[in-house]
């Protein structure tokens, strides 16, 4: 059983991650970039938040699939969210798919 302190963690990297998912969403009417959807990285909730967790592979599927190029680099540019690009690209070596280099 987990601890309240571990489900009380959960649910706080989940509420950021829907509030980001907010976010993108809002961007996105901006910036006409309707593919880039931070939502569909929630099977990487666990992988992003609890340091030393391997992904699995729906989350393997997510990131390569969020974080091509172009959607790389406005998650790379949103101050909301680019303080998780690191641990983004940590996951994505895990998965074995290489960072993308071209913002």
């Amino acid at each position: 059983m987990k601890s309240i302190k571990s489900l009380s963690t959960m649910h706080a990297a989940a509420a950021i991650l829907i509030l980001l998912a907010a976010h993108i969403n809002n961007v996105q009417v901006a910036d006409g970039a309707p593919n880039c959807d931070v939502q569909a990285l929630m099977p990487c909730k666990t992988a992003l938040f609890s340091p030393g967790t391997k992904a699995d592979s729906k989350c393997c599927i997510a990131l390569t699939q969020q974080l091509v190029d172009s959607c790389y680099c406005k998650y790379n540019n949103n101050p909301i969210i680019k303080p998780y690009i690191n641990r983004a690209n940590e996951i994505l070596v895990d998965c074995k798919r290489s960072v993308p280099k071209t913002c």
